[in-house]
């Protein structure tokens, strides 16, 4: 599980394994919103200094942006892998086990 604090003390964000973030009110130690968007763990976060965006970064290989006025998705990154988008269609002479690592750094077929 991840933590961390709005600036100003109100709030309380977790991220954990169920693939959310949760906002907890510091005053009243109530879950007040949950910010759905992760497709695995949510592994870290970290709130801006101003208060107004949150980062998360998950297992599924993203970085997201929420903006904490309206709990949406701001922004969504993910590093390329080192076979991103190389087709394997059709290739011979590749055992599943290698098939499947390639598909897991990014190839497609």
């Amino acid at each position: 599980m991840s933590l961390a604090y709005s600036p100003d003390g109100k709030w309380l964000f977790s991220g954990a394994s169920d693939d959310t973030i949760k906002v907890w009110s510091m005053e009243t130690g109530l879950c007040i919103d949950t910010f759905v968007g992760h497709q695995s763990w949510v592994w870290s976060i970290a709130v801006s200094p101003c208060g107004a965006f949150l980062a998360s970064a998950s297992e599924d290989e993203t970085i997201r942006i929420w903006d904490l006025a309206n709990g949406s998705v701001v922004s969504t990154r993910r590093a390329c892998r080192p076979y991103e988008g190389m087709n394997i269609t059709g290739v011979e002479g590749l055992t599943k086990a290698q098939v499947d690592t390639l598909k897991t750094l990014g190839a497609r077929g």
